[in-house]
């Protein structure tokens, strides 16, 4: 069964991510990801809260919308859920480190 990630909506600025695996091929030795030890990881955002409010009660929107990859560090976040070929973050959006251009 996978991750129901259509149906959890993240509150105020917390972000779902999905990150994919991937396999890196060194001389004939295939190693998984999790052989790697990177700051940083790569994923696509799945969903987005509201935002967070301002000291006027106004919303301030997340910084990134559904679609958009983005960049954030290797230890942040919660992981919600792994499957064998994705994992799915919980992050809050001052986590995000960047945006990739369209």
């Amino acid at each position: 069964m996978s991750f129901p990630a259509d149906q959890l909506i993240p509150l105020q600025s917390r972000i779902i991510v999905q990150t994919l695996r991937t396999v890196k091929k060194v001389g004939d030795v295939l190693l998984p990801e999790t052989a790697k030890m990177e700051d940083f990881k790569q994923g696509t955002v799945i969903s987005t809260g509201e935002g967070r409010y301002s000291f006027n009660g106004s919303i301030i929107p997340c910084s990134v919308k559904p679609g958009d990859r983005v960049l954030f560090g290797n230890r942040t976040g919660m992981k919600l859920s792994s499957s064998s070929d994705s994992d799915y973050y919980m992050l809050g959006d001052e986590a995000i480190l960047a945006k990739f251009k369209e």
